[in-house]
């Protein structure tokens, strides 16, 4: 079946609010990402899409289907009036990365212990340029402590990959633990009008498990939206873990 009827039936799924199909040359679906109203049962949702494939040859691409659940904020029209969900071309304007760029978040009041969030604040962003390679140095606050994470990626646009995986790098040092978290992938997309930097990861913790985050770009850069949207795919494995 081609990929538009794949794409139809993907929409006609009970309690699917739009999909997304993302084929390679030769038309075969080698991406698929679902997106759902809140309280969807994703276990209903793969079976489905699973189903879908396998009655078309497919069945293999089902391990590159990505579920994505709606907030009741960002619950979308019916789907007849909503656009595709799909990722910005890679040659979108870039936002300048100069030698360096600096973001900081204004230290919060202290909060008494029993009310404190076991979850980190953020503390400072730093992006700089050296040729073809974007240097990325975060930092995360928690308890009055900071735990650094520094990492170097290919120079793309907005920097989103090296900008995920040093959050989670940032996650690790204040867990004390290496290796906790694996970035599987990060795009920045636009939905119903409004652009958001996904996050899909990886966590040890718990037996393993895959993360999903997700942040509104909004009137912030997209820098900054990336940290949180990582920091949304971790926050719940950093508060059960952290003291």
């Amino acid at each position: 079946m081609a990929g538009d009827e794949l794409l139809v039936s993907l929409r006609g799924l009970n309690g699917v609010i739009e999909a997304a199909v993302f084929p390679d040359a030769e038309g075969r679906p080698v991406e698929i990402q679902i997106w759902t109203g809140p309280e969807v049962d994703e276990r209903y949702i793969r079976q489905a899409v699973a189903d879908l494939l396998g009655e078309r040859g497919m069945i293999q691409y089902n391990e590159r289907v990505y579920v994505f659940e709606l907030t009741r904020e960002m619950t979308a029209p019916p789907p007849q009036e909503v656009a595709p969900v799909v990722p910005l071309p890679e040659q979108a304007p870039v936002e300048p990365v100069g030698e360096s760029m600096v973001w900081e978040e204004e230290t919060a009041a202290p909060e008494d212990s029993s009310t404190r969030s076991r979850r980190p604040k953020i503390g400072k962003i730093n992006l700089s340029a050296s040729g073809a390679d974007t240097q990325a140095n975060i930092s995360l606050v928690y308890g009055g402590q900071q735990a650094d994470g520094v990492g170097t990626g290919p120079k793309t646009p907005y920097s989103l990959r090296v900008t995920a995986a040093t959050t989670l790098e940032a996650a690790q040092a204040l867990l004390g633990e290496k290796g906790v978290f694996t970035l599987q992938g990060v795009s920045l997309v636009e939905i119903l009008g409004q652009r958001a930097v996904m996050v899909v990861a990886e966590t040890t913790l718990g037996g393993g498990r895959k993360l999903l985050g997700a942040c509104l770009v909004g009137d912030t850069q997209v820098h900054e939206a990336t940290v949180r949207a990582a920091l949304d795919a971790v926050n719940r494995q950093l508060e059960l873990a952290l003291p």
